[in-house]
């Protein structure tokens, strides 16, 4: 295929101007490496000798101080994790204690009170302190009839006075009142019997022994009165 003529005519515009380009280029080249005065060995010195370094200077940067009125970022609180809360347990449970029942009193036993039972012949006679009443009651003769009372104790001392020892008297005792018979002799030592009237009432007593005829002997009865 050959040339158009304009391709012919851009050809030759061409040429001139890549010579020039080229020429160009290569006087910049020796300019760059031999420069006004230098010679060929100035050039080896210097491709051989190396180029001074420049000393590293630390350079301080100062803080720079916030302009008044300036907002400083501050950092985002980290966000800690949510922990689900722990149910606590409910306080054990103490048992009301029960009301410590307090102590019933002990009640204080009253002191016992003397009592004297004389047997002579033929009757009973009995004695005692100002607060025990003692009396008589008829038919029978003596101071034969004492007032007691409920819860007390009393000590009954028996004795026999009697001026024959051939016939002694013995004391029956009272089986509802816990007093025991005890037989009452002269010069014997005293009987002593402690009871505590528990129930009021009226209770007798007697000579259990044959101490004279039938009317003497049959006299010899005595009578307890307990009161609440």
């Amino acid at each position: 295929m050959q040339p158009t003529a304009a391709a012919k005519r851009a050809a030759r515009l061409a040429s001139p101007i890549l010579v020039l380009w080229f020429a160009a280029g290569c006087s910049r080249e020796t300019n760059s490496l031999s420069g006004p005065g230098r010679t060929t060995s100035s050039l080896a010195d210097a491709a051989t000798t190396p180029e001074p370094r420049m000393p590293l200077v630390r350079v301080v940067r100062t803080p720079r101080t916030p302009v008044s009125g300036s907002r400083t970022p501050t950092a985002s609180p980290t966000q800690s994790p949510t922990v689900a809360p722990t149910a606590t347990p409910p306080p054990p449970t103490i048992p009301a204690s029960s009301p410590t029942a307090s102590p019933s009193p002990t009640p204080t036993r009253a002191p016992s009170i003397v009592l004297w039972l004389r047997g002579i012949p033929w009757q009973w006679d009995f004695s005692g302190p100002p607060q025990v009443v003692v009396s008589s009651t008829a038919p029978y003769p003596g101071q034969n009839t004492v007032v007691l009372q409920v819860g007390q104790t009393y000590e009954l001392h028996i004795y026999d006075d009697a001026f024959q020892e051939e016939h002694p008297h013995y004391f029956s005792g009272i089986a509802a009142l816990g007093i025991p018979g005890a037989p009452v002799s002269s010069g014997a030592p005293v009987r002593i019997l402690v009871f505590t009237p528990t129930v009021p009432g009226d209770f007798s007593f007697l000579c259990t022994n044959v101490c004279g005829s039938n009317e003497q002997h049959g006299a010899m009865h005595g009578f307890v009165h307990v009161i609440p």
